[in-house]
């Protein structure tokens, strides 16, 4: 059984301060790790396992 229900869209987007940010946030750390990027190391090798039947 498939149920189809429409969602109407929001009317109005709110703003970051209206859930729960504070005020200037973003604006703040958006952009902080430029100069020290994170890095993803190698992850290894993947484990043998049975396989599903």
């Amino acid at each position: 059984m498939v149920i189809y229900q429409q969602i109407e869209p929001s009317t109005s987007t709110k703003t970051p301060e209206e859930l729960g940010w504070r005020p200037g946030f973003f604006e703040q750390t958006a952009g902080s790790l430029a100069d020290d990027p994170i890095q993803r190391y190698p992850q290894g090798e993947y484990d043998t396992r049975e396989s599903l039947e």
